[in-house]
């Protein structure tokens, strides 16, 4: 999160527990759920770092005999985030980290998924509202993937890639989807509702690793790859039948037909 002049700031009120029927990630009005509220959970510090280039926090809550966990990351340099998904930040930007581990399911949900609801409070006007920017890009060097990066307009802005991880070592291979829904409350200041829930469909819900399971690759990159490794090989490939056939003839001239008489 970032601002120019004017403060944005995200705080993350809800947790939504959901029966998601349909599988595929969405948190619709039409699948069970339950919110509960973070209000009562009781807050420990678990690391902290502060030093000329870095400033970090790490908290951590006990919650329905799982974790939640979030980090904020104060960076003063532009530069990659060390871990993925790597978003770019700068020393006017902020990092926010959060964790589910191992929170218990409700025993009548078949299919349970969770989400989350962050709350954004920002001093820009009543009259701005609320503005997506999608934009695709392909980078292999820091993320390997092809990921839409979703910003705001103008003023305080979040940035976001819309992906999750399954696993404490994060990995393209325990990526999984996430799905950003938004609402508006404008009584006093400019309040705006983000929700965000995790998943995609057969991934055997968040009961498979306590979380999600999914490994997918677009067909973006499939294609990249393939032009990136097809060429060279069919090159060699080819080369290597030229010279082939070229050595062949020298061993085997053509016989020249001649008449004696």
């Amino acid at each position: 999160m970032s601002s120019l002049p004017r403060l944005a700031m995200p705080t993350s009120r809800l947790i939504y527990e959901y029966d998601d029927l349909d599988d595929n990630g969405h948190l619709s009005p039409k699948c069970p759920q339950k919110e509960f509220s973070l209000r009562g959970l009781s807050w420990h510090r678990n690391n902290s770092l502060l030093t000329d280039q870095e400033a970090m926090l790490m908290v951590r809550a006990h919650y329905r005999d799982g974790a939640r966990s979030g980090t904020l990351d104060l960076l003063p340099y532009k530069d990659y985030a060390p871990s993925l998904p790597r978003l770019i930040h700068t020393s006017n930007s902020s990092l926010v980290d959060v964790h589910l581990v191992n929170l218990t399911s409700a025993e009548e949900y078949n299919a349970t998924r969770f989400a989350l609801r962050l709350l954004l409070v920002s001093t820009d006007r009543l009259s701005d509202s609320w503005d997506f920017t999608m934009r695709k890009s392909l980078d292999d060097e820091h993320t390997p993937g092809v990921f839409e990066s979703s910003r705001s307009g103008d003023g305080g802005f979040l940035q976001f890639r819309p992906v999750a991880y399954t696993e404490p070592e994060r990995d393209v291979s325990s990526s999984t989807n996430t799905y950003f829904y938004g609402d508006i409350d404008e009584d006093q200041l400019l309040i705006q509702d983000v929700y965000i829930s995790f998943g995609v469909g057969g991934d055997g819900f968040y009961k498979q690793h306590n979380y999600t399971g999914w490994y997918n690759f677009s067909l973006f990159v499939i294609v990249i790859i393939s032009i990136g490794l097809g060429v060279p090989l069919l090159l060699a490939t080819s080369g290597i039948t030229y010279v082939l056939v070229k050595r062949c003839r020298q061993r085997n001239p053509p016989t020249r037909l001649t008449n004696d008489d």
